[in-house]
């Protein structure tokens, strides 16, 4: 499966076994790693059902669903933690991906983050900073002739 400049750019930094895709829309950002063996397992969670469905019939397309787990939750509160390696934000804005980050930060110690504000970059840079999380690298993307960028932090 071919991913965009965005969601590629996302997959680059997913360094270990367990992968969290939170508001994973489509599911191709987690049927993409498990499909090419970057992730062994992957839970693809969403707020909505619809988006979950859609995720289901992505894993499956690609015949990774049996590795795959689906979980409607808000953020990270329905996400059991225990074994993630990467948790994935990706295509939100920078304030709410902080919200997510700041419901669970306590949890977070020992995970690879991946997260692609789509607004509000300079707001999420500065609460990782205030917030007690090194942001190890970042890389530019581009996805319909628009440039994003993707921040790798880790909880210091």
């Amino acid at each position: 499966m071919k991913l965009d400049g965005r969601l590629e750019a996302c997959a680059g930094f997913v360094t270990g076994e367990r992968v969290c895709d939170v508001g994973t829309d489509h599911g191709r950002l987690a049927a993409a790693l498990l499909k090419s063996g970057r992730c062994k397992t992957a839970v693809a969670s969403d707020l909505n059902k619809a988006p979950l469905s859609a995720a289901k019939a992505t894993l499956e397309r690609l015949g990774v669903s049996e590795r795959a787990e689906l979980v409607l939750s808000d953020g990270l509160l329905n996400i059991r933690l225990g074994g993630i390696t990467d948790i994935v934000i990706a295509g939100m804005g920078g304030e709410l991906i902080a919200k997510i980050l700041s419901e669970r930060a306590c949890e977070l110690g020992g995970v690879n983050l991946v997260l692609q504000p789509m607004t509000k970059l300079s707001f999420l840079r500065a609460w990782l900073s205030e917030n007690g999380f090194d942001i190890i690298n970042e890389k530019e993307a581009t996805a319909r002739n628009r440039r994003y960028t993707v921040i790798n932090a880790r909880l210091a």
